[in-house]
């Protein structure tokens, strides 16, 4: 891991959804939340949506558990690293906190609560980081031969390509849609290239792994996997290797080649 500093230390909420209380800090580099299912993991990580004004407290995140808890009761709190945001203004010097309280929010100062801050100043110093949600959705998610139909009505599916087409910078919709079949073909081939040097310089786990893309009467999708030479069924990996196939082509296609200033939320669902 690279040793940057953190950019959230701590996340403090009451009476939000099914958390009553709770406190998270986060480690440097990679937090891991286990937990039963129903247990609020999900719930916690959509409080970032507050933290880049995605949205606001709403009358559906009153918590469940007590019918008197009011939308004014409701507070998440975020402590934020001065030494990540110095280098984005000088000015801040010192950890920082957004309170999020009922339909409002505020900066505070760890060391000063009480000291009036100018709301401009962190409001840009904010606008900088990007929270990035991802989720794994339980089930066949990587393609292995789908109709176009198929792959434009199975969300799943529709992502996987649409991520490994992104970061080749081709319009999976636009190419769908086409009726040069040659032009397909040599779309296809440029694609099946540009995937295969992505996937052996980024990770070591698929550096002998070979992804081809080909159609089938023009109207459907085969995606063939080969390790070392010889063609595998991918679901017969382990579902871990699955899922950071997935994710190894969302994170490029959301970041292209830097990830910067950005806090990666990964869901299962």
């Amino acid at each position: 891991m690279i040793d940057n500093p953190i950019i959230i230390k701590e996340v403090f909420l009451t009476n939000f959804r099914n958390l009553d209380k709770l406190y998270i800090k986060f480690h440097k580099n990679v937090t891991n939340l286990v937990g039963l299912s129903s247990s609020g993991k999900t719930n916690l990580l959509g409080t970032f949506e507050l933290f880049n004004n995605l949205k606001f407290i709403q009358e559906s995140d009153i918590s469940r558990n007590n019918p008197s808890i009011q939308k004014e009761d409701i507070e998440i709190r975020y402590k934020l690293n001065s030494e990540f945001f110095k280098h984005i203004n000088d000015s801040i010097i010192d950890d920082f906190y957004i309170v999020f309280k009922g339909g409002k929010k505020e900066y505070k100062l760890r060391k000063y609560p009480k000291k009036k801050l100018d709301d401009d100043l962190y409001n840009k110093a904010i606008k900088n980081i990007h929270i990035y949600y991802w989720t794994f959705h339980l089930g066949r998610h990587l393609l292995e031969e789908g109709s176009f139909e198929e792959v434009l009505s199975r969300p799943s599916f529709y992502g996987f390509l649409y991520n490994m087409f992104k970061v080749c910078d081709i319009n999976l919709k636009s190419f769908i849609e086409d009726n040069d079949s040659e032009n397909k073909r040599l779309i296809l081939e440029g694609i099946n290239i540009k995937v295969n040097n992505i996937l052996h310089k980024l990770s070591n786990t698929f550096n002998t792994l070979t992804l081809k893309i080909s159609l089938q009467n023009d109207e459907k999708f085969i995606i063939e996997y080969f390790q070392k030479g010889i063609k595998i069924d991918i679901y017969s990996e382990d579902i871990g290797f699955q899922k950071s196939f997935s994710l190894l082509f969302a994170l490029k296609a959301a970041f292209n080649n830097e990830i910067e200033n950005s806090v990666i939320l990964l869901d299962e669902l």
